[in-house]
């Protein structure tokens, strides 16, 4: 390829696979190097369904999955049923956030408007494994709802701009 000497980092992608891990080579000037090869896998899938507020399967949502990792992240769009898959993820933890593209905000930046963003998004959060299926549901009404009550202090006095986020498959709340 023409390639510099001194330490290489190179890597592969191609749509529907997992991405290749990456590979350091270190080449001296004149050298060749011979038999370099990447391995590109199926890697895991996610697929599922979007549920709007009454229930009902929701379509044409813009669907991501953000690695926890953040070391990668597609996004598709939901079918008329509201049904969405994406393949060729790498084994890991990831978020998967449904939005509404139709979706309408006051468009204020201030934490009222950020709130009512959130109130729009699906989330969930899944487990990818080589080779595997693994499916989630995104705002299907839970079938035994868990009611969280309570009030956000800071310095002892109540705090009107806070956002409480439950995250039951890590077991604690982030605000």
């Amino acid at each position: 390829l023409g390639l510099p000497p001194g330490d290489l980092t190179i890597s592969a992608n191609r749509d529907e696979f997992a991405k290749a891990s990456a590979s350091q080579l270190v080449a001296g000037p004149g050298e060749q190097l011979d038999d370099v090869v990447l391995r590109l896998s199926r890697g895991g899938s996610i697929e599922g369904i979007c549920f709007d507020d009454d229930g009902r399967t929701a379509p044409n949502r813009i669907v991501t999955a953000q690695s926890m990792a953040m070391t990668s992240q597609r996004v598709v769009a939901s079918d008329a049923d509201g049904a969405f898959r994406i393949d060729g993820l790498e084994a890991g933890s990831y978020q998967i956030v449904a939005i509404d593209p139709a979706m309408r905000t006051s468009g204020d930046a201030d934490a009222s408007a950020i709130n009512e963003m959130f109130e729009y998004m699906k989330l969930a959060t899944a487990e990818v494994v080589e080779g595997e299926v693994t499916t989630v549901l995104l705002g299907a009404p839970p079938s035994d709802p868990v009611e969280v009550s309570g009030r956000v202090t800071q310095g002892g006095e109540p705090y009107a701009q806070a956002m409480v986020n439950w995250l039951p498959e890590i077991g604690r709340a982030h605000v």
